[in-house]
């Protein structure tokens, strides 16, 4: 009898593993090549710090200005080359110093009360009061009326054919008269996919979002400090995701480019940078990916000119030259060093009075130690190549001082440059961040011709710019920084298109639970 049960147990077992590896015949069969479905957590969690505020005009935390693109809509949105895509604006229009914003139709807060210009014309005075996270948006503005309900004209100090792309700034809802201006800090009310809940622990899915589809219905919310605790929630799977500027990439990461360009300020007053020709072959010396891949953790995106690469009015045949040693030192030649000293250090007038030799003094902040590492970096390439450099780390509050002094030939520095990519306060005459003091007539003119161009005019505007800032080179581009999303969830890594302004777009399209088709 044992012996019968045991064959009988056997056999069941046989026929049940044999149900398992087979499918019935109607069940729908991959096609050849594609992909298993991808399966989707329970839950997303994201991180945010609880006791600063979501007001994204005013919030210190970079965190939280992140998750407030979740919660409030901008007039334009700006795709992978930087171009305006209109958002709550129906249209944007600008013709000459007159920009006029025309709204969608019907656009509502989360608390049901209508968009109106009278909400844009707060969000905007607001940012004009200063101290907002968007004031250089708004510099160029003289004024701004409302024109009816759904239009406010701004009338600009200056032309700026590319005003459009300066307007992805979110909207907040104008107080009523019995509320604090403060009001919108404490309980956020936007128009965008999510509302935030009544606990203050979740985001759930703005159902009369007009702008779309919001799959994930809800969003739980970790309160994380800083970005060591938001770390240590993902380690342990409290958060589904993180993001990281400037920290240790992940090979759970989704890198995007940020509008955060690295590079050399230049005072043209020092000799080896005192003509176009030097700068150029001071440029040409130095190899963007080695000093990208040996100093900078997150990586960074090569520039060659200080105008991003993505930019729609980006000419890369107008860029004339990436690494090239050869060239570098066929031009220090010709401008006069062309004997090496016993030193290795190229010499001017080599042997008489008056000898020169290339000798420059790079300035760097001990703030960050990579940064320190990757001004060495630098030093060392310069020097290979025939420089003599003096490299000098200062606190950061001296660094500041001397940069804004312009007591350096060289200093490594970083800036956050605006959607439309406005050089002028960096190398226009007269600039706020000029601080080396550089002036050309050839670049002021075609920073003004991007300005001023029409339409039409403004491809060939944009190449003369490029052409113009790659010959007189007036600060030496590094890179621009990059942004990571660490997300080791790979079906929800795949449907995030993080950019710069809006880290999380995309996680709306999460399907919320369970395997896609089941």
């Amino acid at each position: 009898m044992r012996r019968w049960m045991t064959a009988l147990l056997a056999l069941l077992l046989l026929t049940c593993a044999a149900c398992r590896e087979q499918q019935p015949t109607d069940a729908p069969q991959p096609e050849q090549g594609e992909a298993p479905a991808a399966q989707y957590p329970d839950l997303i969690a994201l991180p945010y710090v609880k006791n600063a505020s979501l007001d994204p005009l005013s919030t210190t935390s970079r965190v939280n200005l992140e998750l407030s693109t979740l919660l409030y809509d901008p007039l334009v949105t700006l795709d992978e080359s930087l171009t305006p895509v209109p958002a709550l604006a129906e249209s944007v229009t600008v013709r000459d110093l007159v920009v006029t914003i025309r709204l969608k139709e019907n656009l509502r807060f989360s608390d049901g009360s209508p968009l109106t210009s009278t909400d844009l014309l707060y969000t905007l005075g607001r940012i004009q009061l200063g101290g907002t996270n968007f004031d250089a948006r708004l510099k160029n503005v003289a004024s701004m009326e409302a024109i009816d309900g759904r239009t406010v004209r701004l009338t600009l100090l200056a032309p700026n054919s590319l005003f459009a792309s300066l307007l992805e700034i979110p909207i907040l809802k104008a107080p009523g008269e019995d509320e604090e201006p403060s009001a919108d800090a404490a309980l956020p009310r936007g128009s965008g996919k999510y509302i935030l809940s009544a606990s203050g622990d979740r985001l759930i899915a703005n159902a009369g979002w007009p702008l779309g589809e919001v799959a994930l219905t809800e969003i739980s919310l970790v309160d994380a400090p800083d970005s060591e605790a938001a770390a240590f929630a993902l380690s342990t799977g409290e958060v589904t995701l993180t993001t990281a500027f400037g920290g240790k990439s992940s090979p759970g990461g989704l890198r995007y480019v940020s509008n955060s360009l690295v590079y050399l300020g230049v005072n043209p007053g020092c000799a080896a940078l005192s003509t176009a020709g030097l700068r150029r072959a001071l440029s040409a010396a130095l190899s963007r990916p080695t000093l990208i891949d040996d100093n900078i953790s997150l990586g960074g995106f090569v520039a060659l000119s200080p105008l991003c690469s993505r930019w729609a009015l980006y000419d890369d045949a107008a860029v004339s030259r990436g690494h090239d040693l050869s060239y570098a030192a066929a031009v220090l030649a010709q401008e006069g060093y062309d004997t090496v000293g016993e030193d290795g250090v190229r010499l001017k007038n080599a042997g008489q009075r008056g000898e020169r030799r290339l000798s420059l003094r790079l300035l760097c902040s001990s703030a960050s130690g990579e940064r320190a590492a990757l001004a060495a970096s630098v030093a060392n390439q310069l020097r290979a190549i025939g420089y003599e450099v003096t490299l000098q780390e200062l606190p950061q509050e001296q660094y500041l001082a001397q940069v804004t002094q312009g007591g350096f030939d060289l200093y490594l520095g970083e800036v956050r440059l605006t959607p439309d990519m406005d050089l002028t306060p960096l190398v226009g005459s007269g600039g706020a961040l000029n601080y080396g003091g550089y002036s050309s007539p050839v670049i002021d003119s075609a920073l003004e011709g991007v300005r001023t161009a029409s339409g039409e005019e403004l491809p060939q505007a944009g190449t003369l710019l490029v052409a113009a800032l790659d010959s007189e080179m007036p600060l030496i581009p590094l890179y621009y920084a990059q942004g990571e999303i660490v997300c080791p969830d790979s079906a929800v890594r795949a449907l995030l298109e993080p950019t710069a302004a809006a880290p999380l777009r995309g996680i709306e399209r999460v399907q919320p639970g369970q395997v896609a088709g089941e």
